[in-house]
């Protein structure tokens, strides 16, 4: 059975199907987020009521607190009671470069409060901490128009809240674990994370900018005095204003205890742009704060959040349907070509009652020249597959966790701090793997083997991640990594990962080399002229294509996630196509490899690894789609970042892809 043309058109169908679904796919996400807008406030709590019957919700979580933060209990807050509100990071869907809000010119941090310090997630973002928020708030009072400082900028200051108010930055707030919103439309229950540090405004002489220098607070609470004693927090409301003070007082009259519902008026708007005869523009800085009872309980208190966003549960649907599909061609295809050679190769017994010379067709040509070490580089090769094997146990070992509810993807920081340290731990794996397959390359230096194991991702990561970082902390991002963080990243390197590393190659080195039923020859055969499709780097990225469309809408969601803002909390779903991911990455390059082989191509083993990392070139490729239609980046900086980070994952999703494919092929080659 050998590669021909008509086996190349037994798969083209598949390509194309995997290609045009994820257009209508695509053109279905583009549409469903499109409309997010027009849809009304009774058709998102259908929404939410059938996502619950679909099970997304189980049916013993009957909220959405219980899914998205489980075992997490409310808190009670007793009438006059003091609370803390802290400000988060300063933040535009149009640039993944935040800011402090503490450095932009405004009322400078209270001396007491205590700070809310980050876990290590967090931190390997450049979130260390959140600070407090100069606001009194206690609760069940309401509270006039309070100033809280007087402020000069220059132009400098100026300018950059201009940049930041056209780059539409918002201020994050949060008030017991609530994020602050504005609400943008009350019919259709629209709102809009964070606050909008300024406006610009189009009039006669083009368009002038204004700053937003007072919050009116809504804090939405429920009282349940048959179940619980206290005041549960179930909103976190403000509404920005813009309002000239008078800055020639001490008390002004804009703002006293008893002005309560100030609003926007155009006459009294803060310009942004010096006065005349000036040398800085003054600004006063007020809020004020309405308690307002609300009959949402706490185990509903994100159900806005959720109905504000696009229900995603139908797109999921849609995805998970053609992976199905994918991966159900692709396992009928191997089955009828396994199948198709064993019974050949039983009617050639029977027919001809001993096996002869002339039995020897295709792949059983190669049983003296298959197991015969790659000839570029085998040392490379092991330590790929011995990295993208570690990836594999990551990805496994942190689907548990979540499973098991050890981790909560909805906690920030948790995930990426619990990954790292998966990584850290599971530097063994790295080690073994790639000193078993280097042994069985015939290898035998085993500490160039456990240095470039031990060094090679690491230092091709950290090296992306240190420029990046210097990069942000010249332009003053709040999301540039600390020197602290960097040296205990260094230290849990050193201390922990590469012991381990030196410990896996030890014991890979010091078991039995695997057996391989065949003994090389010492002349390499003569691999005849082979098929370019076939045997091309263009060929191994259609392999790859097609095994990277079974997660390109996933891919799409997590992407919104980190790049978008976005919301998605169907884990499962992910879990699932993933796991389908590896078993049409493993199917594919099985496939191919006996295709190759049926070419007498003994040339096998750098392919079974490239076929299906090409998939890591298809997520960058598709990362330059992304920038290109979804994000709305004006300057170089996030440029930079962007392509960093998934130079980072694409590299990531390759080694996975490449171990996903090439280890189980190894093993049928050996079993065949």
């Amino acid at each position: 059975m050998r590669w021909n043309n008509s086996r190349m058109k037994a798969i083209l169908p598949l390509l194309l199907w995997s290609w045009c679904s994820e257009l209508v796919v695509g053109d279905a996400a583009q549409n469903l987020i499109g409309s997010e807008a027009n849809v009304v406030n009774d058709l998102l709590a259908k929404n939410l009521r059938q996502r619950k019957k679909r099970g997304i919700l189980k049916k013993r979580e009957v909220s959405l607190a219980s899914v998205l933060f489980p075992r997490v209990a409310p808190v009670e807050y007793p009438t006059g009671q003091e609370m803390s509100m802290y400000i988060d990071l300063v933040t535009s869907r149009q640039s993944n470069v935040p800011f402090e809000y503490y450095k932009l010119g405004v009322c400078p941090p209270i001396a007491a409060g205590r700070k809310m310090k980050k876990n290590l997630g967090e931190k390997l973002k450049g979130h260390s901490v959140s600070r407090p928020a100069p606001y009194q708030l206690n609760v069940e009072r309401d509270l006039g128009c309070q100033t809280l400082c007087q402020v000069e900028i220059d132009q400098k200051k100026i300018d950059r809240f201009i940049r930041l108010t056209r780059q539409r930055y918002r201020v994050n707030l949060s008030l017991d674990g609530l994020p602050v919103y504005v609400q943008q439309n009350s019919e259709l229950n629209i709102i809009n994370k964070g606050y909008p540090i300024g406006a610009r405004l189009k009039d006669g002489d083009g368009t002038n900018f204004y700053l937003h220098n007072h919050l009116r607070f809504t804090i939405h609470f429920h009282q349940d005095r048959t179940n619980f004693n206290g005041n549960r927090i179930v909103g976190f409301e403000v509404k920005p204003v813009s309002i000239q003070h008078e800055t020639n007082s001490e008390t002004p009259s804009t703002c006293t205890p008893e002005t309560i519902g100030i609003s926007n008026k155009l006459n009294s708007l803060v310009k942004l742009e010096i006065p005349i005869n000036e040398d800085s523009l003054k600004i006063i800085y007020s809020y004020e704060v309405a308690w307002q009872e609300s009959g949402t309980t706490w185990a509903d208190r994100w159900d806005i959040y959720i109905d504000a966003c696009v229900d995603e549960s139908s797109l999921h649907h849609a995805r998970v349907i053609n992976s199905l599909f994918v991966f159900v061609a692709l396992l009928v295809t191997a089955t009828l070509t396994f199948v198709g050679m064993l019974r050949k190769d039983y009617k050639d017994i029977i027919f001809d009652g001993e096996p002869t010379d002339d039995d020897d067709k295709g792949w059983k040509l190669l049983h003296a020249d298959v197991f015969r070490p790659p000839s570029y580089s085998p040392l490379a090769l092991s330590v790929l597959i011995g990295n993208g094997a570690q990836i594999m146990i990551i990805v496994i070992c942190t689907f548990i966790l979540i499973s098991f509810r050890v981790i909560n993807p909805m906690k920030k920081g948790q995930a990426l701090g619990a990954i790292f340290m998966l990584y850290i731990l599971s530097g063994g794996v790295c080690g073994y793997v790639s000193a078993r397959l280097f042994k069985v390359f015939g290898g035998n230096n085993w500490k160039m083997s456990t240095i470039w194991s031990a060094a090679t991702l690491p230092g091709f990561l950290m090296t992306l991640f240190l420029i990046l970082n210097i990069m942000l902390t010249a332009a003053g991002a709040a999301n540039s990594v600390s020197i602290w963080t960097i040296l205990l990243i260094f230290i849990l390197w050193t201390c922990m990962s590469l012991p381990l590393v030196f410990l896996g190659s030890y014991l890979g080195f010091k078991g039995e080399k695997i057996s391989v039923p065949t003994k090389t020859n010492q002349i390499a055969r003569v691999v005849p002229e082979q098929i370019r499709l076939g045997d091309s780097l263009f060929g191994s990225f259609l392999i790859g294509l097609t095994a990277f469309s079974t997660i390109t809408v996933e891919i799409y969601m997590i992407m919104s996630t980190i790049w978008l803002e976005g919301f998605s909390y169907a884990v499962g779903y992910f879990c699932f196509v993933i796991t389908i991911f590896a078993v049409s990455c493993a199917l594919l390059t099985m496939m191919t490899c006996y295709y190759r082989m049926n070419r007498e191509n003994h040339r096998w083993w750098w392919y079974a690894f490239a076929d299906t990392a090409s998939s890591g070139v298809c997520l960058f490729v598709y990362s330059g789609w992304f920038v290109a239609h979804q994000v709305n980046y004006s300057e170089g900086l996030p440029f930079i970042v962007y392509w960093t980070y998934m130079t980072m994952l694409s590299v990531l999703l390759a080694l996975f892809a490449g171990a996903a494919g090439f280890l189980p092929t190894f093993f049928f080659v050996r079993n065949i």
